[in-house]
């Protein structure tokens, strides 16, 4: 059986191409940019049976999401907007896309994934968006994030599933980290690619 996966800024499917080789089935996508699902949809007729979300993530019910799911969820992929964290370009602190990935984790606690990944998280590692000036809590819950990420540094990844499957992803070329060697349910990858 196919292991599942939930997509959401999937794009135009550079993420769902690597899922759909290594044989995962995507139940869901999700982006707000209509041509970008619509090529999507276009170059990948798999995705005739799977939810097409086009609401922005900052809409996202995952309550209601969660009432739509018939199953237990294997994997959420996210490949977060990354220009607000972008190593080069400019950056803005009220740029609304910095905050994408706090929906997104909402997202992961409602639905509670055996696997979630979060794309372009070095640039997030990196960044210096936040004033000093900013909301107490804003600057708390990204250090909290930020010593959270730091603490996967340097471990190397293996991913089990009732012992049938161990790939090493940095085989690939990734840099995952991970606080443990083996996964466990609502476990969360950081993938970060450089």
């Amino acid at each position: 059986m196919a292991y599942n996966v939930y997509e959401f800024f999937v794009g135009a499917g550079g993420s769902h191409l690597g899922f759909i080789q290594q044989g995962f089935k995507t139940l869901y996508v999700n982006d707000i940019d209509k041509d970008a699902l619509k090529t999507l949809l276009h170059n990948n007729k798999e995705l005739k049976d799977a939810i097409i979300d086009q609401t922005s993530s900052t809409e996202i019910d995952p309550k209601k999401l969660q009432a739509q799911i018939k199953q237990e969820i294997d994997v959420i992929f996210a490949g977060i907007v990354c220009k607000s964290f972008s190593l080069a370009g400019e950056h803005s602190p009220n740029d609304k896309r910095n905050y994408f990935y706090r929906y997104y984790l909402d997202i992961i606690k409602t639905l509670k994934p055996k696997v979630s990944i979060i794309e372009n998280v070095k640039g997030m590692l990196n960044a210096k968006i936040l004033p000093q000036n900013s909301d107490p809590k804003i600057l708390q819950e990204v250090d909290i994030l930020y010593q959270e990420l730091e603490n996967y540094k340097g471990k190397k990844a293996e991913l089990r599933k009732k012992n049938s499957i161990t790939k090493e992803f940095e085989n690939y070329g990734l840099n995952l980290r991970q606080k443990n060697k083996t996964c466990k349910r609502n476990s969360t990858i950081y993938c970060m690619v450089s």
